[in-house]
């Protein structure tokens, strides 16, 4: 694409009514092009526009001025500026910042090709100079997430006639007299003020100034989301399908699919306002594609307007499941900031735990690395996420309790008794471990087992919280739990920041989502389960939040009935990948560690290894490739020979 050559029609002749094409009442017109070419936006014929957005973006179009949309997450900023392109038939590309774009990518690169049969060395160029000469809208995505290097480039294009320099080149690019230029953005260049994105910069004068326009698109009334709704699902459009829009007793109106307005804890602004029911299930959670067998109407329903990645949508089907009151996330998960706020938090009382790097052949045919965090204090990553919660407590608590089937109790009670508070943990009889049980007890932990399932198990430990005032500290979904565990991700790009691909095994998801926060996307994360104790791949394949009954010989350590709500909202943001291994792959994966390495893990642990040495999951060739090793309490005794 990236070639130079002008390989679209030169010029937008066609007028284009702008009342009667995009339903606006106004009389602009605007040239757009007679015939679409395959960089034309798809065009949905059931969109719905913003009538100031849109006039905006036309504007931008029609005068060839600089717009920018700002706005919260997921409002349709990108897909407002594509399907106005689209009815132009304007070749759009779109270019999103908040990743590992980079100058090169911008710019262009020397690289290597061959000419008449010999190797030369020639200037490949980037996007932009691509774009800079052709009829076609170019579209920045998270314009307030780019790079510095790459945002001083941006700043050289943003004027009207603003030419591009390639210094290395002796070439000074005139831009296209139909090139145009869009960006969307969160923060209009002010940084996280909010809490709500993380990884935002602080934009400098120049490259804000030199906008046209700034047209903000925030979430939409109750009654527009529900036209919106309505278009793309023509079938709810009846008495029936209408029938759920009395408030609720607080006050929101449902939606005729179950879209609900949520509200984070600290402040009225609202948040990431849709969550899908189980009702909207196409939606692409990671590379999990969802089952395609899927009736067509719940398909369509998956295609809600702009595409829009929802954080708990996978919450109240269970809930309905059970009967219980279907409600919204009440907190948010941690970013970077938080997560970097943890690690200097919890650096007193937790080990930096060591990178082993393993020569190919060993485990794998390629090398690969293995984070000892099974060599952390209490024997798993478990104790940062409990330190992370008892020191950033307000007010700090008198006494500490917790559910778990035995790390997450050995870590709450290590960190209460080194803060000097008593700790009470309550663990399903159905899976204690004895090994696990005596190291709280030596900690110091009153230990209390409870018959039933997971939900007795964590009721009887809130009736004790309530009852006593301790704090109860969450095995992995709160956001001071998720914060601490994402510290691993820290440690883990400070000696690897060349890192492809990481491997973790989940159980509830906090370690997994604390990762996949901190990481946001910039590398690959496969997520391992085992058979017995598969609630995301299940929760993937359902397209709603599954529940389990856990079996097997991760179960006490993995042994999460359901993810997370919170984990979930990370990786509706931050995908991942997910892998399923049999129970016969955790000890195959024990011993082959310690024959290799004489490293002893326990089965839970050994999930996210046996997925690469079983080949359960292959890596691509060159790929760099490291693995979580969470958690060491094995049962005494255990040899790798049998």
């Amino acid at each position: 694409m990236a070639d130079g050559s002008v390989e679209m029609q030169a010029e937008p002749t066609v007028d284009i009514p702008v009342r009667e094409v995009f339903g606006i009442d106004s009389d602009l017109v605007v040239k757009g092009f007679a015939e679409p070419t395959e960089r034309v936006p798809a065009l949905d014929p059931t969109y719905r526009f913003d009538r100031d957005t849109t006039l905006c973006i036309l504007a931008g179009f029609r005068y060839n001025r600089r717009v920018m949309i700002q706005g919260y997450h997921g409002t349709g900023k990108s897909t407002h500026i594509e399907q106005v392109a689209a009815r132009l038939n304007w070749p759009c590309v779109r270019v999103n910042l908040d990743s590992h774009i980079s100058r090169i990518d911008l710019i262009g690169k020397d690289a290597i090709k061959i000419r008449d049969g010999k190797q030369v060395t020639e200037f490949h160029p980037g996007i932009l100079p691509w774009a800079l000469r052709n009829p076609v809208a170019i579209v920045f995505d998270e314009y307030d997430a780019g790079r510095p290097d790459v945002m001083f480039v941006i700043q050289r294009v943003l004027e009207a006639d603003g030419k591009l320099t390639l210094l290395d080149q002796n070439e000074v690019i005139t831009p296209h007299p139909y090139f145009r230029l869009f960006a969307t953005a969160n923060t209009v260049g002010l940084g996280d003020t909010t809490g709500l994105y993380h990884g935002t910069q602080q934009i400098n004068q120049g490259q804000m100034d030199r906008w046209s326009l700034v047209a903000t698109l925030n979430y939409l009334p109750h009654d527009a989301e529900v036209e919106i709704v309505l278009a793309k699902n023509p079938s709810y459009n009846t008495p029936e399908g209408r029938k759920d829009h009395q408030p609720h007793g607080d006050g929101r109106r449902p939606h005729p699919l179950g879209l609900h307005e949520w509200r984070p804890v600290h402040g009225d602004e609202p948040a990431h306002r849709d969550q899908l029911g189980p009702e909207c299930r196409d939606l692409r959670l990671g590379r999990i594609r969802l089952p395609p067998d899927l009736p067509e109407q719940v398909r369509r329903a998956g295609t809600l307007h702009g595409g829009r990645v929802l954080s708990a949508l996978l919450r109240r089907g269970a809930a309905r499941e059970r009967g219980q009151p279907e409600s919204g996330l009440t907190a948010m998960p941690p970013g970077r900031a938080e997560i970097a706020a943890a690690r200097a938090r919890i650096a007193p009382h937790v080990r930096r735990t060591p990178m082993l790097a393993v020569e190919p052949g060993a485990l794998a045919p390629a090398g690969v690395a293995l984070k000892l965090e099974h060599t952390q204090i209490t024997g798993s990553f478990k104790v940062r996420g409990a330190f992370n919660t008892l020191l950033s407590a307000d007010p700090p608590p008198a006494a500490v309790v917790c559910a778990s089937g035995g790390n997450h109790g050995a870590a709450v009670a290590h960190a209460a008794r080194r803060l000097g508070l008593p700790a009470t943990v309550f663990v399903p009889a159905a899976i204690a471990d004895p090994v696990k049980i005596r190291r709280m007890e030596d900690l110091g932990a009153r230990v209390r087992l409870v018959e039933g399932d997971v939900d007795s198990v964590l009721d009887a430990c809130l009736r004790h919280a309530e009852e006593s005032g301790a704090l109860f500290v969450h095995p992995y979904d709160a956001p001071a739990t998720l914060a601490g565990q994402g510290t691993l991700g820290a440690e883990i790009e400070e000696d690897l920041p060349d890192i492809d691909t990481l491997l973790v095994a989940v159980g509830g998801g906090g370690l997994l989502g604390g990762i996949a926060a901190w990481f946001a996307g910039r590398i690959r994360i496969v997520a391992v389960e085992t058979e017995g104790t598969a609630s995301l791949a299940r929760t993937l394949a359902q397209g709603r939040r599954a529940r389990i009954t856990p079996r097997g010989l991760a179960a006490s350590a993995l042994g999460a009935q359901s993810i997370g709500e919170l984990p979930l909202a990370v990786l509706a943001r931050h995908p991942v990948e997910s892998v399923v291994v049999p129970d016969a792959a955790l000890p195959a994966a024990q011993a082959r560690l310690w024959e290799a390495c004489r490293q002893l893990v326990e089965p839970g642990a050994a999930a996210a290894l046996a997925a690469l040495v079983s080949g359960a999951w292959r890596p691509a060739g060159g790929e760099r490739v490291a693995v979580l090793l969470c958690g060491g309490n094995a049962a005494p005794g255990w040899s790798g020979a049998g």
